[in-house]
């Protein structure tokens, strides 16, 4: 007796999450070296009048330093994991990818890690 095992990996499950991974961290990348640390664009959100992205970028900033991404991350995993939701398992891969990126490695890995287990699971 032989027993089939089809295989979750899958060249086109592959393709989506190197897809995803790949648009996520160039978002988070662009976000953190062209939104968060320049030092002109904190500089130019001290004084008035304030230009019209200061605030967007101080949520941003606030998401990053308060471990907005990883709580979402972890979040997600967790649902994904105990509620076998596909669609939170793909938004705790994104939130965590960006958490990794924009300075919340440690809540977001987490997230990240209940994602991919999730993702495997289906």
């Amino acid at each position: 007796m032989t027993v089939r095992v089809a295989s979750r990996l899958t060249p086109r499950r592959i393709a989506t999450g190197l897809a995803v991974a790949v648009a996520v961290l160039a978002l988070a990348m662009a976000i953190r070296y062209g939104l968060i640390e320049p030092r002109d664009m904190g500089l130019a959100c001290v004084e008035p009048p304030l230009p019209w992205w200061c605030g967007p970028r101080e949520l941003l900033v606030l998401a990053s330093t308060s471990d907005g991404w990883g709580i979402a991350a972890l979040g997600a995993g967790v649902a994904a994991l105990l509620l076998r939701w596909r669609w939170a398992a793909w938004i705790a891969y994104g939130t965590g990818l960006a958490g990794l990126v924009l300075y919340d490695a440690g809540t977001a890995a987490a997230g990240l890690l209940l994602a991919l287990v999730g993702l495997m699971r289906r």
